[in-house]
């Protein structure tokens, strides 16, 4: 019986050796990897079909992503010593190294019971944020809030081979297309000044404690404060033929924790005659928005300063965004709804 037991406890103690050596083998412990980043964003081709320069659809020269190696579903701290810098282009995958010497190498990483995680996040214009800007106005400060996440695993066999993150925009985009009746009865030309979301949280906060697919985008939502966001003018093109003008504004936002319903969302700076007045939508119904698509609404306003009214709703993803655009020649119209002979100047901004 003794010897029997003896027995078992070397067993015991080989087995435990044995998974000790799987995990980490002299020789890997002795291997000092560098890490090698591939990142592309979900949905690239497509987007690149779109065609419009304000849709993020690869990474470019000047980019940086963060990413760390996450323990038993911790939150990531992208501190300055997980940024990586973009390298060069491949033919699917766009390559990052690290961007201070002396950086992470694979014997830095630990694994999660058999697999080692990874989380990595791409902030607009280098500088992290915990929310968005309300100040969305411009081309460029629209594209500065446009979050991408990547979250992706690897098996302890596939240590110090290169690491490929898929990167999903983490927020929302709301695409607002607002119809104008112009000339007789109608406003004037390049009436609307602006467009404001109202009622939005831009504070965000993102779920790394639930277990999500590999590659899979994780939950987002708004939190804090009910506030206002000014959207992007993207475009704004006459149509001559039915005598009206079609304004296209973007805005990103975390997807909101409350129903879009009975409360004013979208608020129009309107200018006639050196008066301005306050166009609002107020939906009746809810307004979904959903992670990494875009809700499209397609509004008409009146002349005389009722609620505008909505004509259509719908969710595509992202890299639809431009789906519905107005296509039409741009027609300049004099202030009684004739066609003019020469563009004037202003009639159409923004776009790629």
């Amino acid at each position: 019986m003794k010897r029997l037991k003896y027995i078992m406890l070397y067993a015991g103690l080989l087995a435990i050796t044995a998974c000790s050596s799987e995990e980490f083998s002299p020789d890997e412990t002795d291997k000092d990897t560098e890490v090698c980043l591939a990142a592309s964003v979900s949905g690239s081709e497509a987007a690149s079909r779109a065609g419009e320069s304000y849709i993020k659809t690869a990474f470019a020269s000047g980019d940086q992503i963060r990413f760390v190696n996450t323990k038993f579903f911790g939150e990531p701290t992208f501190d300055d010593n997980t940024i990586y810098s973009y390298k060069e282009k491949g033919t699917e995958w766009d390559k990052f190294i690290p961007l201070k010497e002396n950086s992470v190498t694979w014997n830095d990483f630990s694994p999660t019971s058999f697999v080692y995680m990874f989380e990595a996040i791409y902030y607009p214009g280098k500088n992290s944020f915990d929310y968005v800007s309300t100040d969305q106005n411009s081309e460029e400060n629209f594209k500065k809030a446009d979050l991408l996440l990547a979250h992706h695993r690897m098996s302890l066999d596939e240590r110090f081979q290169d690491i490929y993150l898929t990167f999903h925009h983490a927020f929302a985009m709301i695409r607002v297309e607002a119809i104008v009746p112009i000339g007789t009865g109608g406003l004037p030309q390049n009436a609307i000044q602006s467009a404001s979301l109202k009622n939005v949280q831009t504070e965000y906060k993102i779920d790394y404690t639930s277990t999500i697919q590999n590659d899979a985008l994780r939950t987002v939502t708004g939190q804090g404060p009910l506030t206002e966001v000014t959207m992007w003018l993207q475009s704004k093109q006459v149509n001559s033929s039915d005598k009206t003008q079609t304004y296209i504004f973007l805005g990103i936002i975390p997807v909101p924790q409350q129903q879009i319903v009975g409360t004013d969302f979208v608020h129009f700076k309107v200018k006639v005659n050196n008066t301005e007045k306050i166009y609002r939508f107020v939906p009746n119904s809810a307004i979904s928005l959903s992670q990494s698509c875009v809700t499209i609404l397609k509004l008409k306003l009146g002349t005389n300063g009722d609620l505008p009214l909505l004509l259509d709703a719908e969710i595509k993803p992202w890299t639809e965004a431009s789906a519905g655009m107005i296509l039409d020649e741009e027609d300049s119209l004099t202030d009684n709804g004739q066609t003019g002979e020469e563009n004037q100047p202003g009639d159409q901004e923004g776009g790629a």
